[in-house]
């Protein structure tokens, strides 16, 4: 049995699917999705922030909730419960990621009959060798008509950039000692970037944020890029942002797993920017490099 646990956002639960469908043999086992921290009513850790769960979007995914047995496995009380769950992890490597280190995958995992995977990790590192089989099974839904229309303009449009802002909760005061918001500095520096990777003079960029009102007022159009305000797409329709990012032939991320997947999914070959902080420093142990692929470009800015 392959388990992961769920925690965060639609872009944190794809990370943690991917580290485990890795594991996964071609013999129609599935991954079990462990909840617990998804569960409003679980109070133990107070540092989560409570989050629906996101995957159930995608249709092709080698995974199975299956909330009632591995609460009765992992978690229950009773006698039968506690013998079975001695049993399994008897016989389990727990694969745990602290914060967000680099760490290396045991060689027993590839013979290990059980493994639980609880950590966030967020880098290619874990998953990149079954890239084909996560473009499959994160295969998005169909969308509205108003996203189909767009998703046809960013097709019709040279050398779409998308542009990933992100605000909203990381404004929050559970955010913004940890990861907060990226200056509006690396924005205009990533594209100047783009236009000399690119050798044009205007960047076609479509913006997708969560606060669109202070995009339009500190990214707007200029001499220097012709911007489109994405809007409509939140809450539970939020995944509609990142389909349509994965349809721009280049990506301009923000410290978010949600434009990470954006540009990694994309099957175009084209320009990725990141921030060179995901987090504050001196806060989470990581490597930008480590959630960074390697052939993204990193920009410095002030922070």
């Amino acid at each position: 049995m392959i388990i992961t646990r769920l925690a965060g956002g639609l872009g944190n639960q794809m990370f943690q699917y991917a580290v485990a469908r890795n594991f996964l043999k071609d013999d129609g086992k599935k991954v079990f999705l462990d909840t617990y921290l998804l569960q409003e009513e679980e109070e133990d850790i107070e540092k989560i922030i409570h989050r629906p769960f996101a995957l159930g979007i995608y249709n092709n995914l080698r995974a199975k909730v299956d909330e009632k047995k591995l609460s009765n496995l992992l978690r229950d009380g009773g006698l039968i419960n506690r013998i079975n769950r001695k049993l399994f992890l008897r016989n389990c490597v727990v694969v745990q990621q602290q914060n967000m280190e680099r760490i290396e995958l045991p060689a027993e995992l590839k013979t290990a009959k059980n493994i639980w995977f609880i950590g966030n990790f967020q880098s290619e590192f874990f998953f990149k060798e079954i890239r084909k089989e996560l473009l499959i099974d994160f295969d998005f839904p169909k969308m509205d008509l108003q996203s189909e229309e767009l998703r046809k303009k960013i097709l019709a449009t040279s050398d779409a950039v998308s542009v990933h802002i992100r605000r909203g909760d990381y404004l929050s005061a559970h955010h913004k000692n940890v990861h907060t918001s990226v200056a509006i500095d690396y924005y205009y520096k990533a594209i100047e970037v783009m236009l000399s990777k690119l050798n044009i003079t205007r960047v076609n960029a479509f913006v997708f944020t969560d606060d669109i009102e202070w995009a339009r007022e500190k990214f707007p159009s200029s001499n220097k890029m012709e911007v489109y305000y994405v809007t409509g797409n939140a809450n539970k329709n939020s995944w509609k942002d990142m389909a349509l990012m994965t349809v721009c032939s280049h990506h301009i991320v923000a410290n978010s797993s949600f434009s990470w997947w954006g540009a990694w999914l994309s099957e175009k070959t084209g320009i990725t920017i990141a921030p060179k902080y995901w987090y504050l420093p001196n806060t989470y142990v990581y490597d930008i490099n480590d959630i960074v692929p390697q052939n993204w470009i990193i920009v410095d800015y002030c922070i």
